[in-house]
């Protein structure tokens, strides 16, 4: 006999030995009498079913090759007698009797038999110790169910159930499998057997967070509950399950798919609708833990009843608010009103999809996502999940983005797919809120599917109420201590909010209030008297302004909160409350300790042009920079007439545009000394990135502010000059131009937001000016927002002057000590100009000079005095640059010269060298050349066709720029190149000596270039005697610039003024020459 669970082991099962043949087959008989070949499946009548019973089979089996085992004697009654026993089966085959029970049975444990009646029918059921028993006994009347097999004339039950039960096991239409199912089920511990009636019967699982989860590990166990409630997953879970069973069946697979059915039939599906509190119970469940907030709780409430008439009853709620106003708690109280477990899933920082949906089962430590893992913590999809903190996800991860990942899980379908899982689970009934500090950062396609509720911030009456009624008695509640050991006035709350509270939530007062209480049960403890405590203002500061230092940010902030904005000390206050939260991730104090440290430090002084001293400020650019009189000039009358006009420093935006090294960055300092105000420079070459400008999002690891915000803490004020150096430099990424972020700089700089900090800054007092090497890179919209002031840099003649009356000064200045006097002989001077530094800058100069005095005080051999003579220059510096250019030695047909700007601003010439192919088009251009010089090649070729050559007749020709090593970028080269093919064209050769320079069109008409100087300068050292450039250039110089060269400059504006002079043999062929 079996009862309940509980299995007890077939006692009457034994093998037997027959010593002869008929012995053995009686032996068979009455084996075979025990069995039917075929189970009968249960209707109202009885009726029998043609599904095999697989002990039948193994019984048919077992009997077939007794008798082929038998000897022959008897041989020929063997088939007979076989085929009679194998008949017989077939009257003893599983069939099910079921009715109401005839008379009470107190134990079905100790019964032998008893009878049920269905209809007119009335049927014994018999039991004996291979019975397993469901229900211990029956009343008259109650339905019972019966599995067993006629044994003797009498229905002997293998398994005795109520109606419910065996109702559990329908879909199991193989009454074997189904009698050892239900045994199976039986076996399985009382809250699993729970967890599956449960499910079957449409109720959810642990309606109270409480509640232990029920978990099937075994693979037995899970495939029973499948078995029993298939029918609660949809056909496509039906058939992922069963394949995932498939899989664990084989060697060594068990793994994953084994942890897969776990999280999946662990997790009980969506059945019937839940209760959906009513109006009273929610705004009483609300009312119990919020105090104030009607507004809040009323669209709560709303949204609650209204999904309770809605086709799905789905419920998304999105709660808006600064950290501390409650929306967690009010998460919690909906669970309570729904009696529904919660968990909150933390999105903070959220970066990839497969968080959210889990990772693909086919990589190693794969899992599933947040949502599966915390369904399987509460055993339940109804429940109540709380999406903390949704606006503080990342985006545009290489693994997806997760909100894309939430909005698949918040579909109108309802249902969670997960990646390692591979299947999708029901998720109708649950309840998903959403937290978030703003909406800025969630994109719009995820807001739409929430109703969007603002949690309005708490004032300081409202928190001194909600110490009184919430915080204070919990907090002494969890000391065992009441108002009667320790009191808080209102007065001293309200000085405690005010003073140290300046978060919107409560989590700061909470905090305080708890330091407090915590110093007074130590000063108990310490002085082992305990008497009741009334907090005043002095325990307060005393407890709050212990840790308070010099240095420390909330006092450096109190100093100067005067000259903060509103919205600049609101965020300060917010950050000081963050810090101030014990539950904060290490990694967000760190990134609000810069942010507090940045926004603290940033002081916004007032004052702009107002005490504008222009001669003052011209005697300070004059003492430090030799020349440039015209941007002294104007950089003064441009400062005076904003002075006038009481204009803050950044009106006024100066580009100072110029090559490397001619004193952009000094005179920025020359500037700010002027001023009396501190100088920043920003180095923006290379920057291609709007985050190092604009700084990166707090929440990200690492995270930090832009460098105009680093560099304007360091300086400690805004009232100060920064030079943004190499403007011309930025850089483009993802798409996006970094001039983007400077362009917000520019035209916002009284409210400039910087990413990290989240807050506009004023930076109305900060003078602006970017130094560039070449605008023509610059984009017009950023070169726009300045006013430039070309700077063409120093001849030789200047940097001359420069060298005696700086230059050598500073250094001595520098070994002042050492009592080092300097000197440079003239023909070292020429040396240094020409040979090794022709740059239009100073730089080259003075790094030459101080490594040539080095050496020579590292040899020792000069003393106090070192006068520099052209061998030190040669010892110091190596031997003299051989000249650039690749020029010829003599003059042939297709060679002109070019000239050009280097990197480090020096002028340089270089040949241009064509050669005509007879009989071909093609044109072949060599020498590394850029877009820009290879059209100037094509305008060339074509003004040549249709001004010089009849019929248009066209030409192969192969055109080389010297210097091959050199790219050769921008189209100054134009003149030149046409001089060079038309020489080549006609086979007449031009003279050596002339060089060119200008920009051409279709028509030959010349345009201005840049680095006019650097070109004129570069023609003379390669000894030229006349050098050609645009008239539109040549008008900008000045007399005093032209006359410190010996060669002669002669301005043009079309090139047949050039052809005229250097090639007047081919005139005569030209057509249409007017210009």
């Amino acid at each position: 006999m079996k009862t309940d669970n509980v299995p007890m082991a077939n006692t009457d099962e034994r093998k037997e030995s027959f010593p002869t043949g008929k012995e053995k087959i009686a032996g068979e008989r009455k084996k075979a009498s025990m069995f039917n070949s075929k189970q009968r499946k249960p209707d109202g009548n009885g009726a029998a079913s043609e599904i095999r019973d697989s002990e039948l089979e193994k019984l048919e089996t077992e009997i077939k090759d007794f008798f082929s085992s038998l000897p022959d004697e008897d041989a020929s009654v063997h088939p007979m007698i076989c085929r009679s026993l194998l008949e017989g089966l077939e009257d003893n085959a599983y069939i099910v009797k079921h009715g109401q029970v005839t008379k009470p049975v107190k134990s079905l444990l100790g019964s032998t038999v008893f009878t049920v009646k269905e209809g007119f029918d009335i049927s014994e059921i018999h039991i004996d110790s291979e019975t397993t028993l469901q229900i211990p006994s029956c009343n008259k009347g109650d339905e019972v169910y019966a599995i067993g097999r006629p044994v003797r004339g009498q229905f002997v039950a293998k398994i005795v159930s109520s109606e419910s039960f065996f109702k559990m096991f329908e879909l199991a239409t193989n009454i074997p499998d189904k009698v050892k199912m239900m045994k199976k089920f039986l076996q399985l511990s009382a809250g699993q057997q729970n967890n599956i009636k449960q499910q079957l019967g449409g109720k959810k699982y642990g309606l109270a967070s409480s509640d232990t989860a029920v978990r099937f590990k075994e693979l037995d166990e899970l495939k029973l509950k499948f078995e029993i409630c298939r029918e609660t997953y949809s056909h496509q879970q039906q058939r992922d399950i069963e394949n995932l069973f498939d899989e664990c069946r084989g060697v060594g697979k068990h793994g994953k798919a084994l942890l897969k059915l776990k999280y999946i039939l662990n997790i009980t599906p969506t059945t019937s609708v839940g209760h959906i509190p009513g109006r009273e119970t929610l705004f009483k469940t609300l009312d119990k833990r919020l105090y104030k907030l009607d507004k809040v709780k009323a669209e709560i409430v709303e949204a609650i009843i209204a999904s309770k008439f809605s086709q799905d009853h789905s419920l998304r709620l999105l709660l808006v608010g600064n950290p501390g106003t409650g929306k967690t708690t009010i998460i919690q109280s909906i669970a309570e009103a729904y009696s529904l477990p919660y968990d909150i899933i933390h999105l903070n920082g959220a970066c990839s999809a497969l968080e959210i949906k889990g990772t693909d089962s086919s990589y190693d430590g794969s899992d599933a996502g947040k949502l599966v893992k915390s369904f399987y913590q509460l055993g339940t999809t109804e429940a109540v999940i709380g999406l903390d903190e949704i606006d503080k996800m990342a985006s545009g991860g290489k693994d997806g983005n997760p909100a894309d990942a939430l909005l698949d899980t918040l579909s109108d379908e309802h249902v969670c797919y997960d990646a390692f899982l591979e299947t999708s689970v029901d998720t109708h009934n649950t309840i998903y809120i959403a937290t978030a500090n703003s909406t800025q950062n969630i994109p719009e396609f995820l807001i739409n599917r929430f109703k969007v509720i603002v949690v309005d911030d708490y004032e300081d009456e409202e928190k001194v109420v909600i110490a009184k009624k919430y915080v204070i008695p919990q907090l002494l509640e969890d000391y065992s201590l009441s108002s009667n050991d320790i009191e808080f006035p209102d007065a001293v709350i309200l000085y405690l909010v005010k003073q140290f509270c300046s978060d919107s939530g409560v989590r700061m007062l909470k905090e305080s209030i708890h330091s407090i209480i915590r110093r007074i049960v130590n000063q108990w403890e310490e002085t082992g008297y305990r008497s009741k405590v009334v907090v005043d203002t002095n325990l307060v500061n005393e407890r709050l302004e212990s840790s308070t230092d010099a240095n420390n940010p909330q006092l450096r902030y109190h100093r100067n909160k005067a000259f903060f904005s509103e919205c600049v000390s609101a965020e300060i206050k917010k950050s000081f409350a963050l810090l101030q939260d014990s539950n904060v991730d290490p990694h967000k104090k760190e990134t609000t300790s810069r942010k507090i440290e940045y926004l603290t430090s940033i002081i916004p002084e007032v004052g702009g042009f107002e005490s504008f001293d222009k001669q003052a400020f011209l005697d300070c650019i004059s003492n430090t920079h030799f020349g440039l009189l015209s941007v002294k000039d104007r950089i003064a009358k441009s400062f005076y007439a904003k002075a006038l006009k009481k204009r803050s420093f950044s009106s006024e935006r100066i580009l100072l545009a110029g090559g490397p090294g001619i004193g952009k960055s000094s005179i920025c300092k020359s500037i700010a000394r002027g001023l009396n105000i501190p100088y920043i420079k920003i180095s923006l070459n290379g920057v291609s990135d709007t985050h190092a400008l604009k700084g990166f999002e707090s929440t990200y690891v690492g995270s930090d502010a832009g460098i105009i915000v680093r560099e304007l803490a360091k300086a400690g004020t805004t009232r100060v000059l920064v030079q943004l150096d190499e403007v011309d430099k930025l850089g483009i990424q993802n798409g996006v131009n970094a001039s983007n972020a400077l362009i917000d700089l520019l035209d916002n700089s009284s409210e400039f937001t910087d990413v990290f900090l989240g807050v506009p800054l004023d930076l109305s007092n900060v003078l602006f000016i970017a130094t560039a090497n070449d605008i023509s890179h610059m984009d017009p919209w950023l070169l726009d927002r300045f006013s430039v002031i070309q700077l063409d840099g120093y001849t030789y003649a200047d940097k001359e002057q420069i060298l005696d009356k700086y230059l050598i000064p500073k250094l001595e200045l520098e070994y002042a000590e050492a009592g080092i006097a300097i000197s440079v002989s003239d023909e070292a001077k020429r040396s240094l100009l020409i040979d090794y530094c022709p740059s239009f800058g100073v730089r080259d100069i003075e790094k030459a000079v101080e490594q040539i005095v080095n050496d020579l005080l590292y040899k020792g051999e000069t003393g106090k005095s070192i006068c520099i003579e052209a061998d030190d220059v040669t010892g110091a510096l190596g031997p003299k640059p051989i000249p650039r250019g690749n020029l010829l030695k003599k003059n042939v047909p297709g060679f002109a010269k070019a000239l050009a700007v280097c990197g480090n601003n020096s002028g340089m010439s270089f040949s241009i060298e064509s050669a005509i192919i007879p009989s071909d088009n093609t044109t072949c251009i060599t020498g590394l050349p850029k877009e820009s010089a290879v059209d100037s090649v094509k305008l060339a070729k074509t003004f040549i066709r249709t001004h010089y050559l009849e019929n248009n007749e066209d030409f192969g020709v192969h055109l080389h720029f010297g210097e091959g090593a050199v790219v050769k970028d921008g189209p100054s080269a134009g003149v030149a190149i046409m001089i060079s093919m038309l020489s080549a064209v006609f086979e007449m050769p031009v003279e050596g000596n002339v060089a060119y320079t200008g920009e051409i069109d279709l028509f030959g008409n010349v345009f201005a270039i840049g680095g006019t100087l650097a070109k004129i300068q570069a023609a003379e050292q390669s000894g030229c005697s006349k050098v050609f450039i645009p008239r539109s250039n040549y008008e900008q110089l000045h007399d005093s610039d032209i006359e410190q060269f010996s060669v002669d400059v002669v301005p043009v504006d079309h090139v047949n003024e050039v052809i005229d002079v250097v090639l007047p043999n081919i005139h005569f062929r030209s057509r249409n020459l007017s210009y």
